[in-house]
This record gives structure tokens, C-alpha cells and sequence, in this order.
């Protein structure tokens, strides 16, 4: 992707490689002084190095500006995972360190297949404390997708998947002001175990919210509307 910068960097590799071996065979300081040009060729050297230096931190730069989460890796894992993008598996050991809730993805190994030129497909990310959520649409990576390109999709997918889920979460909850009976209690275990826990969090908060927000609307009954919301959220609390 720098063909240019590759170059140069060969030729200058391996005419300091020749340098070495002449200093080799000269053990001690004063004899590998006499090297003709020694000096000039290692500053020259030097400052062609410090030229690719350059043009491969703007290539980095450039990575970062493209997907705004590479700025939380250093140069080393950014190289690392550009060299590595036909690679899924050795992608993910980065992953941790760009999404603060997620510590990896789960590889569907069925799904790699050579007619269809996919070498990875994701099916579910991992939190760091280990509970698996299913993406709503896996995600194939094929050999001909840069790694900030699948990324950026397997980003849009956790988007979708956990907004999908709060949706679906919200719907369900049915039990603002029922936790006080075993029943309602049951339900809302029931209610909660269907859901990730941070999905299953939000999503009394937001109920609680609208709860709040409809009894501050009842003018005949605000009271009494109040109590029961307060009712089912210590409720919740119980329970969890």
C-alpha cells in the first residue's frame, strides 16, 4: 500500500546490511573509521529512513482519520491488524482495546469457505465479562476487505443488533407496576433473563422514565400513579 516507501526501504536495508558486513570483518573502531564514506553513507541512511518514517505516519494517520477508533491503538497494533485484515482471528486480540465494552467477537469456522472467498464470518460479540449477544446480521469478511472496512460494518452491526434489542426490550417489559406479586416477580425474571444485562438495564430505565413521565401527566391521579411506579421499581430492585 506503499509502494514507493517499500522500496526505498528495501534498498536502504539492504545497503545497510553491506555496511555491517564491511564493519564486520573490521573488529576493531579505529580500522572501521577508515570505511570510505562510512559516515555520509550511514547519515544518508539516516535521513532516507527518517523520509519513510514519515510517509508510513501519515499512512497511520490517514488509517485513523478513516475509522475514528484506530486513534485508541499505538502504531505497532495498527500495523498489525492492517497486515493482518484476511485474517479475522488475529484481528480480535485488538478488539478490546477499541471498544470499551466488547473484549471480542465469536468466529463462525462453518462458515469459511473457498468458492465464496470468505475467510471469516461473525455471528456474536463478547463482553469482557463473557456474555455472548448474537448480532442481529453476521457478518461475512472476505479476502478482498481491508480490515478498517469489515470493521467499521462489524461496528455498525453491534449498533443495530443492541438497538434492535432495547426496542424489543421496552416492548416487552410488561411489569412497570407489578413486581410486588410473586407473579410479577416471575415475570420480570422471565423478562429479564430474555435479554443481554445491559439491554435488560436500559431498558427499566427507560420504562421507569415513561413511567414517571405518564403519572406527572395524570391530574386526577398523579399520587397514586407516582406510588405505583415507585411500587415496581423497588420491586425490580429486589429482584435484582
Amino acid at each position: 500500500q506503499l509502494p514507493s516507501e517499500w522500496s526505498r526501504f528495501k534498498s536502504v536495508d539492504g545497503e545497510f546490511v553491506n555496511v555491517m558486513r564491511r564493519i564486520s570483518s573490521r573488529p576493531y573502531a579505529m580500522e572501521a573509521l577508515n570505511i570510505e564514506n562510512l559516515q555520509k553513507t550511514l547519515e544518508r541512511l539516516g535521513n532516507l529512513m527518517g523520509v519513510i518514517q514519515r510517509a508510513l505516519g501519515e499512512y497511520l494517520e490517514k488509517q485513523r482519520s478513516d475509522f475514528s477508533r484506530f486513534y485508541f491503538l499505538g502504531d505497532d497494533d495498527l500495523l498489525e491488524i492492517i497486515g493482518n485484515s484476511n485474517e479475522p482471528g488475529k484481528v480480535l486480540s485488538h478488539v478490546g482495546k477499541m471498544f470499551a465494552g466488547i473484549a471480542s467477537a465469536r468466529i463462525d469456522n462453518n462458515a469459511i469457505t473457498s468458492e465464496d472467498d470468505i475467510v471469516g464470518r461473525f455471528d456474536a460479540m463478547i463482553s469482557k465479562d463473557g456474555e455472548l449477544v448474537l448480532l442481529d446480521n453476521a457478518l461475512n469478511v472476505t479476502s478482498k476487505m481491508s480490515a478498517k472496512v469489515w470493521l467499521k460494518e462489524l461496528e455498525n452491526g453491534m449498533h443495530t443488533t443492541l438497538a434492535k434489542l432495547l426496542q424489543n426490550a421496552v416492548a416487552d417489559d410488561t411489569s412497570s407496576g407489578a413486581t410486588a406479586t410473586e407473579e410479577g416477580k416471575a415475570n420480570f425474571v422471565g423478562w429479564a433473563k430474555k435479554f443481554p444485562a445491559q439491554v435488560m438495564i436500559l431498558a427499566t430505565l427507560v420504562n421507569w422514565s415513561m413511567g414517571v413521565d405518564a403519572a406527572l401527566k395524570n391530574d386526577s391521579g398523579c399520587e397514586s400513579a407516582l406510588a405505583e411506579v415507585l411500587s415496581g421499581i423497588e420491586g425490580k430492585l429486589e429482584i435484582m
